[in-house]
């Protein structure tokens, strides 16, 4: 259902939350972006990867603020953005 649901433009978006959900429980887990301004959806993404996460955030160089849970492949891709891409935005663990 969720799949199938209009999402709010990611454009122009600086804050932003990213957390895991089941495709299906226990087997198949996806990523949930999401604009913590309005509290809608943005994206969703096929995996919980770190290089998918990270490919998102290099093409959003908009951001500057991200949210997140304590899997730490969200961790190493906000950090290889910080590190290699010279930006600066508040990093947290929900």
């Amino acid at each position: 259902m969720i799949e199938k649901s209009d999402f709010s433009p990611a454009k122009g978006v600086t804050t932003i939350g990213v957390d895991d959900w089941a495709y299906k429980k226990r087997k198949s887990y996806g990523s949930i972006l999401v604009n913590l301004h309005t509290g809608k959806v943005i994206d969703l993404l096929p995996d919980r990867e770190q290089e998918t996460l990270r490919k998102w955030l290099q093409e959003r160089p908009e951001i500057e603020v991200m949210s997140r849970d304590r899997y730490s492949n969200y961790q190493k891709a906000i950090l290889w953005v910080l590190l290699n891409l010279s930006r600066s935005p508040i990093v947290g663990t929900c």
